[in-house]
């Protein structure tokens, strides 16, 4: 096996632990918002915090690093627009993990600490946690498409679709947000278990 055919296998294993937690993490969220259940989201903040430093990160970087030597190796051009896209991509969801989910994630949980978890100003920073992830989450398989289809700086059609499938992602979130923040309001979510 080459070096070059290494790094990608490497940068492949990383991608898809990369994107299959965050995969995994959506369908969890997912299923307590359906139930209602604060205290899935209690276990899934505990969770996210546990992963974050031990899959999330270190995959996320792995994707990186050995992209980066793959496309060195194979001495692919960086000017290329699936390279710029999957760097972009990367960037983007690195800003969003230390620029957005580090800091919020402490407010949130010195809130949850303070308030509990039933209080509504922590239902909707979760909430808002939710959605930012979910978008993000459409910014990485957009990167997978970069990366399988491999675009020149003219497919504008294959442009307009990885567009489309992050608007259609932050349009699809807001409202299921809002659906989950009415379905609380009204009262139909499942009400907080009494110690």
């Amino acid at each position: 096996m080459a070096t070059y055919e290494i790094f990608l296998l490497l940068h492949v294993i990383s991608a898809i632990i990369w994107v299959g937690a965050a995969t995994m993490f959506f369908a969890l969220e997912i299923r307590t918002d359906l139930d209602g259940d604060p205290d899935g989201d209690a276990r899934l903040i505990a969770d996210q915090d546990w992963l974050a430093p031990r899959l999330f990160i270190p995959a996320s970087m792995g994707t990186l690093i050995f992209g980066a030597l793959a496309a060195i190796e194979g001495s692919w051009d960086f000017g290329q627009a699936w390279i710029i896209i999957g760097l972009a991509g990367f960037a983007t969801s690195f800003a969003i993990g230390m620029g957005y989910f580090m800091p919020e994630g402490k407010r949130l949980d010195a809130a949850i600490e303070r308030h509990g978890l039933h209080d509504p100003e922590v239902r909707r920073r979760l909430s808002n946690m939710k959605l930012v992830g979910r978008v993000e989450l459409a910014i990485l398989y957009v990167v997978v498409v970069a990366m399988v289809t491999k675009p020149a700086a003219g497919d504008s059609v294959l442009f307009f679709a990885m567009a489309i499938l992050v608007g259609g992602a932050a349009l699809g979130s807001f409202a299921w947000r809002n659906r989950v923040e009415q379905r609380t309001a009204d009262g139909t979510a499942k009400a907080p278990q009494t110690p």
